[in-house]
């Protein structure tokens, strides 16, 4: 069986400790090139996709993944209005999106490549 809670801490780690982090560092702080800002935006989204299918399983972990498309979307809105020197972008929204359908893409071939069933919803 895959290691459900483990997954599952991991993802809300994720959430809890990693996002806002990232969000704090980035902008002025530390400025990213263009490619290395969507190849983070994009890697960080597909951690949480995978780590929310693996996780959750079917159907529940694809409307994690919907929520996280949400997330990344709201993110890119409200960042405007924060004094933290970045700027609203329409290639991370892309970055996050793709980020979050690779990880549910790579979820589902993990679980089939480990022979195992995710969990079913629980």
């Amino acid at each position: 069986m895959i290691p459900v809670r483990l997954c599952r801490i991991a993802f809300v780690t994720l959430l809890a400790v990693g996002f806002p982090a990232a969000f704090l560092l980035t902008g002025n702080l530390l400025p990213m090139v263009d490619v290395q800002d969507r190849l983070a935006h994009g890697s960080v989204y597909a951690l949480a996709a995978t780590l929310a299918v693996l996780g959750w399983g079917m159907p529940r972990g694809a409307w994690i993944c919907g929520g996280l498309v949400a997330i990344g979307c709201l993110i890119e809105v409200l960042q405007v209005a924060l004094p933290t020197g970045h700027l609203a972008e329409w290639g991370d929204v892309a970055a996050n999106t793709c980020g979050t359908a690779l990880g549910w893409l790579t979820a589902l071939v993990l679980a089939g490549l480990l022979g195992r069933r995710l969990p079913a919803g629980g």
